[in-house]
């Protein structure tokens, strides 16, 4: 049994009750306490771990619980339906209230956004939460691909980080069928964003685009927390990709991910640091920056006489790639030293935070929306299923 299991089931039996009048059946205790008002001695140092978790604020939190003090303190304590409450608002687990410390939560996939020397970082029930029921979806998909008798897709593992990362950029970019020519045609970032989504989908890999939990529009995803993240599979490979960051960002990070595929290695990703603390982001960042924005096609494309901010904003619109990205590739292809690149860098990324917007919250179509958020591919798949009588409608709606 997992230690957070067996320490959530020691707890309770450890649970007191107070009060004289009504019926309670203790959780794995194996016995039944007659009790009046049951309260639970959750400490303060779990209450408040779940709520610097969970971001809520703190007007919200007095708004909700107004005799949260005193359960900090521990001279009252709240009852089940509190703590159920609790649970509900904070998006935790109402098992881990019964621990005597705060749960120590890890990843299930690697963790590329932090350095060998960082400590613990907390992750929010957000992140678990679509990390979670990716794995889900991904799991069915997995199972529908093999009762179909689908064969495994040959790129995923087919390279490794001592591969040149000029080749693994070749083969994603021969994979989706990329070409300047046709990018050029393309109008906005957003239907850059689209021409790759559909592109990735159609070698057989899950594209996931949300900026939220679900459906619920007041669980936002922070691009602070992560840009993306990568689901390997032989058969059933998920690329999710934050989509409450800008669309550029989201163009750089689809593939990035994708190149996470490649290699055959789930992680997840932040993706803006250049250049990346370890070898694997390294890599793949220097494939995503080539299958975007490749050496020889910046070199024609380059304009020598213009002013570097006007050039980087033009050749940004070309390649449909953050500006940022451009003056990385000028490092790469010589064109600009170290010093000059860090100048130029630390401007234009403070330029970039100040003006350039977010996704807009105003809304849009659901059922488009509820497309991009679980990716035609799966979204077929699933509605398939169920007409064929395979899943049953209820378990579609789950998925979808």
């Amino acid at each position: 049994m997992p230690p957070i299991i067996r320490g959530v089931f020691e707890n309770i039996g450890h649970t007191r009750y107070n009060g004289i009048a009504g019926t309670h059946r203790g959780c794995g205790v194996g016995r039944e306490v007659v009790v009046g008002v049951v309260r639970f001695p959750v400490t303060g140092e779990v209450l408040e771990w779940a709520v610097q978790r969970s971001g809520i604020g703190r007007d919200r939190l007095y708004h909700l619980f107004p005799n949260w003090d005193t359960w900090i303190e521990g001279t009252t304590h709240p009852t089940l339906k509190q703590i159920e409450a609790v649970a509900r608002a904070t998006h935790t687990p109402v098992g881990f209230f019964y621990l005597p410390k705060p749960a120590r939560i890890d990843l299930p996939i690697p963790d590329f956004r932090r350095i060998a020397s960082e400590e613990h970082r907390e992750l929010s029930p957000d992140l678990l939460d679509v990390i979670y029921s990716s794995q889900l979806r991904q799991a069915w998909y997995r199972d529908h691909l093999v009762s179909d008798g689908a064969n495994p897709l040959p790129f995923v593992g087919s390279v490794t980080t001592d591969d040149d990362a000029f080749k693994g950029a070749a083969e994603i970019r021969t994979a989706l069928g990329l070409s300047i020519d046709e990018r050029a045609q393309v109008r906005t970032f957003t239907d850059m964003a689209r021409l790759l989504r559909e592109r990735i989908e159609g070698i057989g890999v899950l594209v996931f685009i949300s900026g939220i939990v679900g459906s619920d529009t007041h669980r936002t995803l922070h691009p602070a927390e992560f840009r993306g993240f990568a689901l390997v599979d032989e058969y059933a490979p998920v690329v999710f990709v934050n989509g409450a960051d800008t669309k550029a960002a989201q163009i750089f990070t689809l593939i990035h991910e994708l190149a996470h595929v490649w290699l055959g290695s789930s992680a997840l990703s932040d993706v803006g640091q250049w250049p990346a603390h370890n070898a694997t982001e390294t890599w793949c960042n220097k494939v995503a920056a080539e299958v975007l924005v490749p050496i020889d096609q910046l070199r024609d494309q380059r304009r020598p006489e213009a002013a570097l901010q006007d050039e980087i904003a033009y050749l940004a619109r070309i390649f449909k790639v953050s500006t940022l990205v451009i003056l990385r590739r000028f490092i790469d292809a010589g064109i600009l030293d170290y010093p000059t690149y860090h100048n130029a860098y630390d401007t234009e990324l403070a330029r970039v935070l100040r003006i350039e917007p977010r996704q807009s919250s105003s809304g849009g179509d659901f059922y488009n929306s509820t497309l991009v958020r679980t990716g035609h591919r799966f979204a077929r798949a699933v509605l398939s299923s169920a007409w064929e009588g395979r899943t049953s409608f209820t378990e579609a709606m789950r998925m979808l």
